[in-house]
């Protein structure tokens, strides 16, 4: 990322000062969907109150109670 700004600087090109912009604009955006979508998750996930959860695996059984 850092020799794609050397070089557009270098250059003194305004079609990839254009481009380096819409690129940052476009990774802020995913961020910001990713962020949302995990604080969601969270949210949802924290609305239950006693969860019980048993996984089995071959021969070996795990049982879980959390409480919040």
């Amino acid at each position: 990322m850092s020799d794609m700004i050397k070089n557009v600087v270098a250059c003194d090109s305004l079609y990839g000062l254009i481009a380096l912009l819409i690129l940052c604009t476009l990774l802020g955006l995913v961020s910001i969907l990713i962020y949302k979508a995990v604080v969601s998750l969270i949210k949802c996930i924290s609305k239950y109150k006693d969860v019980h959860t048993k996984a089995c695996v071959d021969d070996i059984s795990i049982e879980m109670d959390v409480h919040r």
